[in-house]
Parts: C-alpha cells; sequence; structure tokens
C-alpha cells in the first residue's frame, strides 16, 4: 500500500504538477481511478493527514490514504546492462557453466548502436569463453539488447587507409546506415570508419560553396564532406579522391543514396597521381592529424587563373615550443595587408620569411639538397619525384633575385583573424606557417600569388592541448 493524495478527476493535473513542484510526487507509481469523480495521485511521504504534508497555504485541502498502486513503467525498466548481466548469467548456468566475478565483469557497459548492428568496444567479451559457447550466446546478447548483428572493435589499423579493426561477431555483414544532417551515410563498419565526431564542419560545409562551384575533395573517404558539398551547398561538381577501396564501395553507394551521383566524380588512388590540375575553385584536405603531404595537390588542382580557396585540417598542441611562451603578435612577419582587413602573404617575400621562422619544407625534412623519399607501411606511399622535390630551396633559389629591400616587414593583427573560439597564439602561428608553406608551392607558376587568411575553425579537442582545426585559405593570382 502506498500513501496517495485522492482528488476530484478534473483536478488531477494541476494538483500532479503541484505535487510536484514541491517534490512530494512518486513518479514510481501509477495514478489509479477510484471512480468516476476521484483518482488517486501517489506521493512520496507516508502521511497519515492532509495536515501532515504541509500543504495548507499552496494546494485546496484533500483527502490523503493508503492505495493499492501499481509501479509505472519507467520503474519497471532495468538498465540494459543490469538486463544483460541477468540474461548472460542465465544462459552460462543452464550451459552448465560458472558464473563468475571474472565473466560478469567482461561484460559489456555501454555500446554503440547503429541500426540492428550492437558494436562492443574491445573491452568487452575478451575472455576465450564466449567465443567457446558461439552463436547461442551471441543470440541471446541480441535478443536482451534488441538487434540483430553484433561486432567489437580495437583500435585503427595502421594500414595507410585508418581502417577499423572491427570483427563480426554474429550476423552475416558489418553494412549499416547513419543519418547526419539529413545527409545517409552507409558503411561497412568492420571495413570503414565513420567520424561523428566532425558534425560541426559538415554543417559548415554545408553552408560554404557557391552554387556551381568544382570542388576537389582530396580524403574523400565514404563522403564526410563530399556529400554535404552536393547535398547543401549545391557545388556544381565535385572531384572527390579516395585511396582506399572500402571507402570507395562506400561512397558511390553514399551518392546514389543521396542522388547526387550524377554530380561527383571519383577517382581511386593516390590523389597526388590521380587528382586533376586547374580545375577547382574550391579544395578541401580533410585529413588529420596533418594533410601537409596534399598541400602541393591542392595547390596545382586550383584554377589557374582565378585560383580558389584551401580548406585545410590539422591537430594543432597548444604551448608549442617554437612559441617560447611569448605572443604570436610579437613576432615579425613579412605581410602586405589584404583586403577586408585580413592578413595576406606576398609570395616574393616568402623565402625570407620561412629562413626567419626556420621552416622545413613540406616533408618535414631540413633540406639537404633533396628531400629523402618518404615510404608508409601498408599503403605503399612513395612520394614521386616531381613531388619530393625541396620547395623550401627553390624559394631560397628564387630569392637570390629579388630585392631584400623591398622586404616590408608589420605585424599581423591577430584581431583580424576571425575564429569561432577565442584565438590562441599557437593556433595562428599554426596558420601563419602553413600559409608562408602554400605561398611556397603556389610560386612554381608563371604568376604570383596573394593568401589571404579568411578563417580559422575550431572543429574539436582532443586533449586539454590539441585541437583540431580548419584554415580557410584565399588564394589568388595577381594578374
Amino acid at each position: 500500500m502506498t500513501s496517495a493524495l485522492i482528488v476530484k478527476k478534473e483536478e488531477t493535473q494541476t494538483m500532479r504538477l503541484k505535487l510536484q513542484k514541491f517534490g512530494f510526487w512518486d513518479s514510481k507509481r501509477r495514478l489509479k481511478q477510484l471512480s468516476a469523480e476521484y483518482v488517486a495521485i501517489p506521493i512520496t511521504v507516508d502521511a497519515l493527514s492532509w495536515t501532515d504534508l504541509g500543504l495548507h497555504d499552496r494546494c485546496p485541502p484533500c483527502q490523503v490514504e493508503e492505495v493499492d498502486l501499481a509501479p509505472s513503467k519507467t520503474s519497471r525498466l532495468e538498465p540494459p546492462a543490469d538486463s544483460l548481466k541477468r540474461h548472460v548469467a542465465r544462459f552460462l548456468t543452464d550451459s552448465g557453466r560458472v558464473v563468475s566475478p571474472e565473466l560478469l565483469a567482461d561484460l559489456p557497459s555501454h555500446w554503440e548502436k547503429h541500426g540492428d548492428l550492437i558494436l562492443f568496444s574491445n573491452s568487452a567479451f575478451t575472455s576465450d569463453v564466449w567465443s567457446q559457447l558461439g552463436s547461442p550466446l551471441w543470440k541471446v546478447v541480441c535478443q536482451c539488447l534488441v538487434g540483430s548483428r553484433l561486432a567489437r572493435k580495437s583500435s585503427i589499423s595502421a594500414d595507410g587507409f585508418r581502417s577499423p579493426q572491427v570483427a563480426l561477431l554474429y550476423g552475416d555483414n558489418g553494412w549499416v546506415e547513419h543519418v547526419d544532417n539529413g545527409i545517409r551515410y552507409s558503411y561497412d563498419v568492420t571495413r570503414c570508419m565513420f567520424s561523428i565526431g566532425n558534425i560541426t564542419e559538415k554543417l559548415r560545409v554545408g553552408q560554404m560553396a557557391r552554387k556551381g562551384e568544382t570542388v576537389v575533395d582530396l580524403y574523400a573517404g565514404i563522403g564526410y564532406f563530399t556529400l554535404p558539398y552536393l547535398v547543401h551547398a549545391g557545388a556544381g561538381r565535385v572531384i572527390a579522391c579516395e585511396w582506399n577501396p572500402a571507402s570507395v564501395d562506400a561512397l558511390r553507394r553514399n551518392l546514389h543514396l543521396n542522388r547526387v551521383q550524377d554530380r561527383c566524380t571519383v577517382y581511386i588512388g593516390d590523389n597526388r597521381q590521380v587528382c586533376p590540375v586547374d580545375v577547382a575553385d574550391r579544395v578541401n584536405l580533410g585529413l588529420i592529424p596533418s594533410s601537409e603531404m596534399g598541400w602541393p595537390v591542392a595547390c596545382a588542382a586550383l584554377k589557374a587563373d582565378s585560383g580558389g580557396i584551401l580548406h585545410i585540417h590539422g591537430n594543432v598542441t597548444s604551448k608549442h615550443p617554437a612559441c617560447n611562451n611569448h605572443d604570436t603578435d610579437d613576432l615579425d612577419h613579412t605581410v602586405t595587408e589584404g583586403g577586408q582587413g585580413h592578413p595576406t602573404f606576398s609570395v616574393h617575400k616568402t623565402a625570407a620569411l620561412m629562413t626567419q621562422l626556420n621552416t622545413a619544407c613540406t616533408c618535414n625534412n631540413k633540406h639537404v639538397g633533396r628531400c629523402s623519399e618518404n615510404t608508409q607501411e601498408g599503403g605503399g606511399l612513395i612520394i614521386s619525384s616531381e613531388i619530393d622535390r625541396c620547395h623550401f630551396e627553390h624559394s631560397r633559389s628564387n630569392s637570390k633575385h629579388s630585392n631584400s629591400n623591398s622586404k616590408v616587414k608589420t605585424k599581423v593583427d591577430r584581431r583580424n583573424v576571425s575564429c569561432n573560439k577565442k584565438l590562441r597564439p599557437e593556433w595562428l602561428s599554426w596558420s601563419r606557417e602553413v600559409t608562408v608553406k602554400i605561398n611556397s608551392l603556389l610560386e612554381h607558376g608563371k604568376n604570383t600569388w596573394t593568401v589571404t587568411i579568411l578563417h580559422i575553425e575550431h572543429v574539436k579537442s582532443y586533449a586539454p592541448h590539441i585541437d583540431h582545426l580548419v584554415l580557410d585559405l584565399d588564394c589568388r593570382p595577381n594578374i
């Protein structure tokens, strides 16, 4: 029996809200209609009378009685992890196994659900006992968690494709579908990754491109940014470069799912070998922790006569040693002030600035006449002879013919650089270094170029001092 307030039927909702406001409503019990005129509302205290509640001046007087009230639906719900533990323990007992604390501790307390596929972390179901029990066990787990397929993940593979290490425990395939901002993404969890943490950047991408633009997406994956450019931004054409066959399969499927396959051309392979040149109004470089190996390709992809915009992703460490705890506003830079107050860098003065910053070349090695070849295990990634030439040396040799006295030394006002978060000195320093290197890459054509920092976007933080940033650079030839 439970203490309940007896109220007139037409006053039930009003009184329930008042009891809830004052902390007297017992949500673990259900209301009960006693007659055509009266309803019993469960209360949280064992009161003998209305007087004991102390609500004389807050609510109209009501009768308090002991009533048999059924538990509410919410109180009958068992936490999923507890339910799983109970069902598995029963299965172990029925199978003649000992229900040990170690086995129960090996069960997951949380998981991801992708439609009917349930994905566990690598810390769950690690005992050999589970694999010995096999399909009958997995069927019980599926029934308990309301799914039909099970998988367990591990760390990301170091195969050059960032392939997930996921094993299918139960079911015939790992294909799932995820809807993000109205876009359908389908992928095989055992072969591809899906980064749900980049939603803010995907939303921004959908608002950036102008209708009819040609966009090059150098690290397209399953279409994280390719699809927002097509579906929401209205890009006229997207050239998607991707070298992971599994991601290409998912990308092509997603293009058809979202009915934008007619406006996208997929290039399969290393983007340094397959990406077309002189085609793009905009280039997306969505690779972290660094997309630097794609910078020469991105610069070559821009339209030679009109240029375009680069969106360069990178992870930036705060409290970087190069900053020496000094505000980067105090660093001298060879710059000219661009339109709309944005800091711009003149390509003729790049070499002196690179020397000033002691900047390494694009392969991250100090110049030794020619950069050594770089390879990546598993992916067979080799920088071709046309790409691995040290751009730093080229800019130095060109600078011998320029007049060093024409150099304009000034300071970039950080207030002119837009950012969606409070701009940190390390972010600005990284942006300047990237801008200098992009200038160095662009100077190989007939024209000089002006590169303008448009915006620095903070996407997310991985740790207290590691931030995923996107640098928006406007690159225009000086014709």
